[in-house]
């Protein structure tokens, strides 16, 4: 194991720092291709032939901009791709070991920028004036790539392997749109550029960036609009041709301080955010989805006509509604730090950008961990975005879905399922899990972990969010058909466990009288006790850690379901046990326990439970929940 570590270890070294001029000869680059990624070599015959053909090793294809149109790329295929990637690390680790950043005016495809930021440096100016590079790419050609490895002070590289990378970054001799190199090799190549339009930007008091191909200029300076505007244009025109691009002039736009302002797609005439109609087409083609499983955008109608259609139309909606979501939050964050657009305005002393007070931000009241639902800020937004992602888990399509309570639950079951033959259509989630990976559902619907994480859930279920309706009241007369969603909670009927808490949550939200409380909570716990489950309205169930042999057993857990002998002495040879000290089974019997014995976290147990799946006599008692979950009324 220590010499394992130690070698990944080295891996890792050798990923941070190796760089291009590390490469001295071609005949250098795929061993330490090889090396870092090792499950290409088994591939060495097709990477040969790639290196040797790359103009035959990419493909066209179309996809849809974030916010409208679409957009054609040459993509590397699923060869070449890799050995691009590694060329773009080789250059990130050369710019690293010489302190290299980028200037803040290239605003594309750098880790901590984006559109986001890039339309942020121009809010709230009275004038915006767009210009666009013709073929920005394209007009990088070979000579241009090779020489600048070459020549700049960063690279130097001998011209010998130059050429080699050039090659390896180009297209037909020019730098193609879709490849994971391009946007960084651009971003180099136009620095000149950009430093002489800035320098030009300040004389005429402009405030400047570049978004890949998209020059933005801003100002509140009504007279050089009026007076200076096409000497500027002029000068403009000089220095982009003598930096070897073109200006697309069919592009030019200015937008003057009575109409609404777009920049990289975003509006920004006060604060950055998608556009009116981007939202409304959102939300439109989402209430289309709810209805019909179909919609109509960019001029084509995505049919849901198969299981494939509807969730390809399910990421398409859940794209937009993501993206929009993102820039709000990124709202949230910037004027929480109350920065008022100062970190992100030009570097010049000709900045007219007004500090504004913005009286539509969050809350003060909201708590720390609230969810975003029902908070003063971007609220209409935050619903619709909450709507559909409520619709796409709990109400779209026919398969089972289970809600667990920890990431190990989900696991076992699985595991179960392979052993005992159980073939059923199942979805398992796991809220510690969508925690542990900052799911947006978790963020957005303010899930805390484990049981009081279900219990939550219950609370969206049954009570009223918004025009006092609950979800599902808004889904009941659009959407014809619900899956079944079970919420499985362990059988812990204790005062301060979570399935009590949650029956609590539901007699309380239910808004009965104290005996009428009472009465449901016997019902509650009596079908549990039947049945291993409870119907707790529309399409969701309750079903509980249950073992029908011994109903006595009210205090019981997920684990409880493999045989004792197993938690004890799990590899058979008393080294190893069940390392959780709360499982009643381990409480009970730790005398049986070898003192040599050490215990296996919950996380290692699941992981050696599906390793151990063809074992079936493991899982013998995974029956009991299997037949409730899988083969009771909750499914038919």
């Amino acid at each position: 194991m220590k010499n394992k570590n130690k070698a990944n270890d080295i891996k890792k070294f050798v990923m941070d720092n190796i760089k291009i001029d590390t490469i001295r000869h071609s005949d250098d680059y795929l061993p330490y291709f090889y090396y870092l990624y090792p499950q290409w070599a088994p591939d060495h015959t097709k990477i040969i032939n790639t290196l040797a053909n790359i103009s035959a090793s990419y493909c066209n294809v179309s996809i849809p901009k974030k916010i409208s149109g679409t957009r054609n790329l040459s993509v590397p295929n699923k060869f070449l791709k890799p050995l691009q990637e590694f060329v773009k690390l080789l250059i990130t680790n050369q710019l690293k070991s010489n302190n290299f950043s980028f200037s803040p005016i290239a605003q594309g495809f750098i880790e901590g920028r984006g559109i986001y930021t890039n339309a942020h440096i121009h809010r709230n100016k009275k004038y915006i004036l767009h210009l666009d590079l013709k073929d920005f790419f394209t007009s990088i050609h070979f000579g241009r790539v090779s020489g600048f490895f070459i020549k700049d002070k960063n690279f130097k590289l001998q011209p010998h392997i130059a050429y080699f990378f050039a090659n390896l970054c180009c297209l037909d001799g020019v730098l193609p749109q879709g490849s994971p190199t391009s946007p960084i090799i651009s971003n180099l190549i136009a620095q000149h550029l950009d430093k002489k339009v800035l320098l030009l930007s300040k004389k005429y008091h402009f405030t400047f960036s570049r978004y890949a191909d998209d020059l933005v200029f801003s100002t509140n300076d009504t007279k050089i609009i009026v007076n200076e505007l096409p000497n500027f244009l002029n000068s403009i025109n000089s220095i982009v041709k003598n930096q070897g691009f073109e200006i697309n002039w069919d592009k030019l736009s200015l937008m003057g301080p009575d109409v609404r302002h777009t920049v990289t797609g975003l509006s920004n005439n006060v604060r950055v955010s998608v556009t009116k109609n981007f939202y409304l087409e959102t939300r439109a083609i989402s209430e289309n989805l709810y209805v019909s499983n179909s919609f109509f955008v960019d001029n084509k109608l995505f049919l849901g006509h198969s299981d494939k259609s509807i969730t390809e139309n399910l990421k398409i909606v859940e794209g937009r509604f993501a993206f929009i979501y993102d820039i709000e939050k990124r709202n949230r964050q910037f004027y929480s730090k109350k920065t008022f657009g100062k970190a992100l305005q030009g570097k010049n002393n000709n900045n007219y950008q007004p500090n504004h007070k913005i009286t539509f931000l969050e809350s003060k009241n909201k708590k720390q961990g609230a969810s975003d639902i029902g908070q003063n800020a971007f609220n209409g937004k935050i619903w619709a975005y909450s709507k559909f992602l409520f619709y796409k888990y709990f109400i779209y399509g026919d398969k089972l879905t289970i809600f667990c309570e920890g990431k190990t639950d989900p696991i076992y079951l699985k595991a179960a399922m392979g052993a005992l033959g159980y073939n059923n259509a199942v979805t398992m989630y796991s809220i510690e899990t969508w925690l542990n990976e900052k799911n947006v559902f978790v963020n957005l619907f303010g899930l805390p972990m484990g049981g009081s994480g279900l219990q939550k859930l219950i609370y969206y279920f049954l009570t009223p969010i918004k025009n006092s309706k609950s979800y599902y009241d808004f889904f009941e007369k659009k959407t014809l058909s619900m899956k079944p969603v079970v919420l499985l909670v362990d059988y812990e009927l204790k005062k301060d466990k979570p399935l009590n808490n949650i029956i609590n949550a539901i007699c309380i939200a239910k808004k009965l009288s104290n005996n009428e409380k009472v009465k449901l909570k016997n019902e509650i716990e009596s079908d549990l006790d039947k049945n291993g489950y409870y119907f707790l309205g529309n399409n969701v169930y309750i079903a509980v850690t249950i073992d029908f042999n011994s109903k006595k057993d009210t205090d019981r857990a997920i684990e409880e379901y493999f045989p004792t002998n197993t938690l004890l002495d799990i590899e058979g040879n008393q080294t190893r046990h069940f390392g959780d000290e709360n499982c009643k089974v381990i409480n009970k019997n730790k005398h049986l326990i070898s003192n040599n014995s050490q215990p296996m976290e919950k996380i290692d147990f699941a992981i050696w439970s599906l390793n151990h799946r063809y074992n079936r006599n493991l899982f013998i008692g995974f029956i009991n929940i299997l037949n409730i979950l899988i083969t009771s009324e909750m499914t038919i």
